[in-house]
């Protein structure tokens, strides 16, 4: 059965691309979609008619990186109001599900959230929560994006709480890690050997994800690219 977007303007194969992950890069939606200059000069110049919506802020690769002008495609226009760090978070995450050849049916996005609701205590809390969870095969494995803004212990409660057993005697959960540079995965993973037991440790990964990639070479791309306009 094919992806559907019930409050999207379109089911373009664009639109589609972004429900699940929230919101994308243009050039990821471009190279995901092998699209031409003309292909993205209409999306900038009419991205309702494919059920997105755009926004550009100045937002850096890492937490502490320079702030560069970088286009987001939005699934709607909540999404599209959301925070540039945000924007970040979600996709970075959508760069591990392509990363991992996730299929959107057993992916389930939570990086635009911030926290879980507490049943017993009947309120929303900051508590570790990942950013994503993938249903791969029998197995709920917690994704998280890291941006660099955790400090080494904030990243140590969230190994440790990410690794915990979904039911009593049961292995680690398997998590998955991702950040921009090799040294912030480098980061990751040293905590990760330092504070995790051998079980779990043996059960996460870290990978180094590009959620800003650069497109091949087009005369003035990058300018529109740059000046892509809210929706």
């Amino acid at each position: 059965m094919p992806l559907l977007c019930p409050n999207s303007a379109s089911n373009s194969p664009l639109a589609r691309t972004v429900w699940i992950d929230r919101a994308v890069t243009v050039p990821h939606l471009a190279l995901a979609h092998d699209l031409d200059t003309d292909e993205v000069d209409a999306l900038l110049a009419n991205p309702t008619a494919h059920g997105l919506h755009l926004v550009t802020h100045d937002v850096g690769l890492t937490r502490n990186a320079r702030p560069v002008l970088t286009t987001f495609a939005c699934r709607d226009a909540r999404t599209a109001r959301y925070a540039p760090h945000t924007l970040r978070q979600l996709a970075g995450t959508a760069a591990m599900r392509e990363r991992l050849s996730a299929p959107w049916s057993a992916w389930t996005v939570r990086a635009h959230h911030g926290g879980r609701y507490d049943a017993d205590a009947r309120t929303f809390r900051r508590v570790p929560t990942p950013d994503a969870r993938w249903l791969d095969g029998d197995e709920d494995v917690w994704v998280e994006y890291d941006a660099g803004s955790h400090t080494r212990g904030v990243l140590a409660e969230k190994l440790a709480t990410y690794a915990v057993p979904p039911r009593r005697g049961e292995a680690p959960r398997r998590q998955i890690w991702g950040a921009s540079t090799e040294a912030r995965a480098a980061t990751i993973f040293g905590v990760a050997a330092r504070v995790l037991e051998r079980a779990a440790f043996e059960r996460m990964r870290v990978m180094v994800v590009d959620w800003r990639p650069t497109l091949p070479s087009q005369a003035g791309l990058g300018l529109r690219l740059r000046k892509g306009q809210s929706t």
